[in-house]
């Protein structure tokens, strides 16, 4: 596997942008890490291929907010030789894994 997308979201309808991007990628060897506390995350039925979905992290007393274990979590079941971080409510072009990729073979 080449790249690992990882996204973190609590938004509803959250990632289904992305998820319609994701499903126009010309790079397909990539996995999608979703980590999250709700199940409303987009709002269309699609299908991603190679898709991880991980329930967001407890936060403890104290915590203002979760991200940075959200990120945590979703790194460990990445299996991508590189890891690219997309939020929420994102939009990419049709060849932005590609580009990302060849950049990081240059």
């Amino acid at each position: 596997m080449k790249i690992s997308v990882v996204s973190p979201t609590v938004r509803r309808g959250g990632l289904s942008m992305l998820a319609d991007c994701l499903m126009r990628q010309t790079l397909k060897d990539f996995e999608w890490v979703i980590v999250t506390r709700r199940l409303d995350f987009w709002d269309r039925k699609v299908e991603i291929p190679k898709t991880t979905l991980i329930w967001e992290p407890k936060k403890k007393e104290g915590d203002y907010y979760n991200l940075n274990k959200a990120w945590n979590a979703a790194f460990r079941h990445c299996g991508g030789e590189l890891i690219v971080n997309i939020v929420d409510f994102t939009w990419i072009p049709p060849n932005t894994l590609e580009k990302i990729w060849t950049n990081h073979e240059a």
